[in-house]
């Protein structure tokens, strides 16, 4: 998939599932270590010495703790009781002189931890003791970003009232807006564009809200970005469209509206994939279908001359296929390589397809620049599955390639014995 497979996992990452905690996974995204808001455990608390007077068996006792000394260990407390969600201890400390703008260890502030708790009511008590709203943590994540990704309008209220940016980047880009868009936060979105979050800003890959939502699929959230104005026609950095994203996800109910709103139905990315192409590879029939009734082209090539037929057979899906060549695609056409779609569908071990091409008329023998047929591409690429299917049809197990190997050889060089024992040792098999 060339460059088409960052766009989701850059996406992808923001598609976590809501909860007070983040997952581990999700919570890196946001700096946090890999025990989340308990980054309180990873270090050892700082042991107050006591102070009584005189000495205990010729050895001077401690000196009395430095303000610094009891600065740290109260922080490290308040802490501690954040995440146990102890309002009653994080209001006690406070008062003790607790540093509501203090960070942990790894650089997360006071607020974000509270935020991730999900305690509201420790949230409005750090801010009522001069916690900054807008303090960010190592990578510039503010509370109002951990709030808007994992929690509900519940908690981006009191943020809010206080004054929070709510266009603030953090050091990949990302916005308050984008993080909720990408984690399908859709009741997040409206008090976010209350506040006027600006929808139309990009992170460092180029990505916005709408292409974020987009590309998990969320069309309730992609429908509120577009009423508040945001461009159906952005780029990222490699000329990935919010139609793109949406095809990739194989989502046709954004499709539907970006289509609506007149988005160039044929562009294509830096690689040369269009949006068809990806809603194949999807293996989405009716995408594909709402696709080129909105005007797609079935014909363009990417850089490695792949057509959205070609993609279509690579993911295996007989639908898609048939949907492309009811539109007028060539079930013959070949990649930059001379590979057939039989080729293709050898590689990816797709049976079905195999059988649907065969009975197309495809040639079951026919072999690309480098001589290699669809059998000793399958072969070669370890893939049992369509291997009957082929000697059944006709295929010649003899056929050797550019090399000189057959495809016996290749599964034996490569390391596949089982594949080994299902090849005849000489000559074309019999049709079953």
């Amino acid at each position: 998939m060339g460059k088409h497979l960052p766009i989701i996992a850059s996406i992808v990452v923001f598609a976590t599932v809501a909860g007070t905690v983040p997952s581990e996974g999700a919570a890196a995204s946001l700096g946090y270590g890999p025990r989340g808001p308990m980054s309180i455990y990873q270090y050892p608390l700082i042991r107050l010495p006591r102070n009584p007077r005189g000495y205990r068996n010729g050895v001077r006792r401690p000196a009395q703790p430095s303000p610094g000394a009891i600065k740290q260990y109260r922080g490290q407390e308040l802490f501690q009781a954040i995440h146990a969600k102890d309002i009653t201890a994080v209001e006690t400390l406070l008062k003790q002189g607790a540093d509501a703008n203090g960070k942990d260890n790894t650089g997360e502030t006071a607020l974000i931890q509270a935020v991730l708790t999900g305690s509201v009511e420790i949230v409005n008590a750090l801010l009522a003791h001069g916690a900054g709203v807008n303090g960010v943590d190592n990578d510039g994540h503010t509370p109002l970003m951990a709030a808007a990704k994992y929690q509900s309008p519940a908690m981006l209220a009191p943020l809010l009232a206080k004054g929070a940016a709510v266009n603030t980047q953090e050091s990949g880009g990302y916005t308050a807006l984008i993080l909720a868009a990408g984690a399908g936060k859709e009741e997040n979105i409206s008090p976010l564009l209350d506040k006027q979050a600006d929808v139309n800003l990009k992170t460092k890959e180029g990505f916005t809200a709408l292409i974020v939502a987009a590309g998990t699929g969320n069309a309730p959230i992609a429908k509120l970005l577009l009423d508040k104005g945001a461009d159906p026609k952005a780029v990222d950095i490699l000329n990935n469209t919010a139609l793109m994203a949406s095809a990739q996800a194989g989502d046709a109910a954004t499709a539907r509206l970006l289509l609506a709103k007149g988005v160039a139905v044929n562009a294509a990315d830096k690689d040369g994939y269009t949006a068809l192409m990806l809603a194949a590879r999807a293996g989405k029939p009716n995408l594909v279908s709402l696709l080129i009734d909105g005007g797609a082209d079935v014909k363009p090539k990417n850089k490695d001359g792949y057509t959205a037929f070609l993609m279509a057979v690579r993911g295996g899906s007989v639908p898609a296929a048939t949907a492309l060549l009811d539109k007028g695609a060539d079930s013959k056409e070949k990649d930059s390589g001379g590979n057939t779609a039989l080729i293709h569908a050898s590689k990816y071990d797709r049976p079905e397809m195999v059988t649907f091409l065969i009975d197309k008329g495809l040639d079951v023998n026919a072999a690309n620049s480098a001589g290699e047929t669809p059998l000793i591409t399958a072969a070669k690429s370890g893939c049992p599955g369509v291997i009957p299917v082929l000697l059944s049809n006709g295929a010649d197990a003899s056929v050797k390639d550019a090399s000189g190997s057959s495809a016996a050889m290749w599964a034996d060089k490569m390391g596949y014995p089982d594949i080994v024992k299902l090849l005849p040792a000489h000559g074309r098999a019999a049709r079953g």
